[in-house]
Order: structure tokens, then C-alpha cells, then sequence
């Protein structure tokens, strides 16, 4: 084998069928076969085997405009992905669970993208989860669906607002904690405007009482929101890029959260007030 990749790139003379390009850097040719050098040499075996597939596509033709080249380009690319991601990739992944003596590795644009798609997908579901838990637990708390289902979605509501602002041409992977971590500090924000507004029944009017709340909940919510938001936006100090980049996306979150919560949790603790006014009997 080895003097046959030998000979096939020494008579072609190409750079692409150099046989060194499938081993070590370090390995060394052994003698060919038939040769007294063959015979008196004692070489190394190679321990490992590298193969490079490199595909090469024709777009359009000579007089094609260049939209209609793109979407030519386009197209294939799409192809190609589909092709790696559907039928290539699971074929690695049962070569490295059924090779016995042999260790599978492989790289490439398109199956790195994929996995780290397909492992945010499966960590989303984690989120998920703990967004269930949360809910649950604020229901039970708050005693309203209302108030707990709609402030967590004005918290969600935060990503996609500090993420417009985030002047980035492409989201990290560090970004995606953001949903964990806005998890928590919303539903934060959500109790404190549910207990204060508990603390105001002694207020007899309802617009005296939501004063109450917005100057005490919204003052204590601030000095939070701010130091937290401070706190993350601090990593624009970094060097990494992706820090940087994180730290302001999480610090708009928070503020985001912020503004979105003292907007509209007041207004659906009093939505839930009125409901539960209705239900109560009343008395002739």
C-alpha cells in the first residue's frame, strides 16, 4: 500500500496526492519492497491514518449573472449541508461506537456547526425544564397564573430586545446562558412586586397602592437591576471577544427585564385583582 501511494504521487507529481498528507508529520517513508534497504531497515509502523475529502462544486455558467451564480451557490451549499448532516454524520457517530481497535476523529465546518446546533438544542431542553419549575413554583407563590405566566414572558421578551442591540454580526455560545440566568433574575423582580402589593392592603384606593408599589418594588428592583447590569457589562473590560460580547448582551437583559417587568407586572397583578373582585360574592 505504502508503495503504491508512493509511486501514484511521484508519476502524477500533484500536491494533492502527496501520501504525507495522511500521516504524522512525523513519520518517516519505510523502503520499498524488494529493495536490500527494505530488508535491513527497521521503521515504526504508523499509528495513525488521516483522509481529507475535499468537494468541489461548478456554479453557473459563463454569461450567468452573479444573483443568479449566488443562488446556484446557495443552493448547493444547502445540498452538501443536508448531505453531511443526514447521511454522514450518523455514520460516523456508529463508527465510533462499533470500531473495536481503531479511534474515529473528524472535523469540518459544517459537521462542527451542526454539533454544536444539535448540543444547544438538547441543553435547551434543560432550560425548558427549569422554566417549568419556575413557573410552578411562582403560581404557587403569587397564587396567579396571570401575574407569573405574563411576567416571565415580559422577561423572556428582554432576549430578543438586548440581542437587537447587541451590535454583533453572530451570537456566541456563551450567549445561550442568557435564558438560564434571566430565568432566575426575572422571577425575582416578579416577587418583589407580588409582595409588595400584599404589604399595601392597608391602602384602601387602587391607585394609591399601585404608587406604593412602583416606588418601593421599583426602587428596590432598580438598585438590583443595576448592579447586576454592571456587574456583566464589566466583561467589556476583557480582551476575549465572545466575553465581551456576553457581558453586553446579559447587562441589556438585565435592564430589559427590568423595564419590561415594572411595566407590566403591576398592570397584571391589578388585571388578577379585579378578576378575583368579580368572583367574590356579594352581599344584599
Amino acid at each position: 500500500m505504502f508503495a503504491f501511494m508512493r509511486r501514484a504521487w511521484q508519476d502524477d507529481g500533484e500536491d494533492v496526492l502527496n501520501p504525507q498528507r495522511f500521516f504524522p508529520n512525523n513519520f518517516e517513508w519505510p523502503p520499498l519492497e524488494g529493495t536490500a534497504a527494505a530488508d535491513a531497515a527497521d521503521w515504526a509502523r504508523p499509528s495513525a491514518l488521516r483522509s481529507r475529502f475535499a468537494f468541489r462544486f461548478v456554479v453557473g455558467q459563463s454569461g450567468d449573472s452573479m444573483e443568479s451564480m449566488r443562488a446556484q451557490d446557495a443552493a448547493m451549499n444547502a445540498e452538501l449541508t443536508a448531505f453531511l448532516t443526514t447521511e454522514v454524520y450518523p455514520k460516523l457517530l456508529e463508527a465510533q461506537h462499533t470500531l473495536r481497535h481503531t479511534r474515529l476523529y473528524y472535523s469540518g465546518d459544517v459537521l462542527k456547526s451542526y454539533e454544536i446546533t444539535r448540543t444547544l438544542m438538547f441543553d435547551l431542553l434543560w432550560a425548558v425544564g427549569s422554566i417549568a419549575f419556575v413557573v410552578s413554583y411562582a403560581m404557587y407563590y403569587s397564587g396567579s397564573a396571570i401575574v407569573s405566566c405574563g411576567g416571565l414572558i415580559a422577561t423572556f421578551a428582554s432576549i430578543p430586545v438586548a440581542y437587537v442591540c447587541t451590535p454583533a454580526d453572530k451570537t456566541t455560545i456563551a450567549s445561550f446562558l442568557a435564558v438560564f440566568l434571566i430565568t432566575g433574575i426575572g422571577v425575582d423582580a416578579i416577587f418583589v412586586y407580588t409582595d409588595f402589593w400584599e404589604q399595601s392592603l392597608r391602602l384602601q384606593r387602587t391607585d394609591t397602592r399601585l404608587v406604593y408599589v412602583f416606588l418601593r418594588a421599583g426602587k428596590s428592583c432598580l438598585a438590583t437591576s443595576l448592579t447586576t447590569a454592571v456587574s456583566f457589562l464589566a466583561n467589556l473590560a476583557s480582551a476575549l471577544q465572545p466575553l465581551r460580547e456576553f457581558g453586553l448582551l446579559m447587562g441589556l437583559c438585565v435592564l430589559g427585564a427590568f423595564v419590561l417587568v415594572t411595566l407590566f407586572v403591576p398592570a397584571l397583578i391589578l388585571v388578577q385583582e379585579r378578576r378575583r373582585a368579580r368572583r367574590k360574592p356579594q352581599v344584599i
